[in-house]
């Protein structure tokens, strides 16, 4: 059951593999971070976008939207991994 939600919506210009902006024009995606237990320690994030790729949804393919993953891959800026196992409160 989920527990609490944030979801921000923002503008993206997808990266390449230099961390340069792919589109003139910026497109509109969501983030979303959520925990699921009232006194869970680890933060879910997800990113709602038509570029995002691979098995835990953290690559960016809008530099190649027709192949899977270039080199060790393009990471996605606005998807992290939180761990919170060492936070207290």
């Amino acid at each position: 059951m989920l527990n609490s939600k944030i979801v921000f919506h923002r503008k993206c210009n997808g990266r390449n593999e230099d961390g340069k902006k792919v589109f003139e024009k910026a497109i509109d995606i969501q983030v979303v971070f959520c925990t699921y237990k009232e006194n869970d320690k680890s933060i879910l994030n997800k990113v709602n976008c038509t570029y995002i790729a691979g098995g835990h949804n953290q690559r960016c393919k809008a530099s190649h939207p027709k192949v899977d993953k270039l080199g060790k891959g393009v990471l996605c800026p606005y998807a992290v991994d939180l761990p919170l196992e060492n936070i207290s409160g």
